[in-house]
């Protein structure tokens, strides 16, 4: 495990592990009572800086794909979903209009450069 990955599955496991039932339960009743009404189930999702994945893995999508820097994520993540293990102002490696919905949720002040966010949204706009 290399050093980056280390310090996020230490960040992340500091920050999610505490309330992690309560976090997904929260999500669920979001997702319930307003964010699947916007997104149509025959519609392709990204979550940017996913997390855990309480959203990408309780809504409602045709194709769902999910994004994080800590390749952690991806053992919290439903099998059904693509998992990119990479930053997010990188080339997302997806075909253009693959993607009808970009999420994120407690993420972008992340960032440690307005470089990475103006390349996220560029790349989320790509599609």
């Amino acid at each position: 495990m290399d050093n980056l990955t280390k310090q996020l599955t230490e960040e992340y496991r500091l920050r999610f592990t505490k309330n992690a039932t309560y976090r997904r339960k929260v999500w669920k009743v979001l997702i319930q009572d307003y964010f699947q009404s916007l997104i149509d189930t025959n519609k392709n999702i990204l979550d940017l800086g996913c997390g855990w994945g309480e959203f990408i893995n309780q809504v409602n999508a045709q194709d769902k794909y999910a994004i994080d820097l800590n390749s952690e994520a991806k053992n919290y993540l439903s099998a059904n979903i693509l998992f990119l293990n990479q930053s997010c102002s990188e080339f997302w490696g997806l075909k253009n209009e693959s993607i009808d919905v970009v999420f994120t949720s407690n993420f972008l002040e992340h960032l440690p450069h307005k470089n990475d966010l103006t390349a996220a949204i560029s790349e989320a706009f790509s599609f």
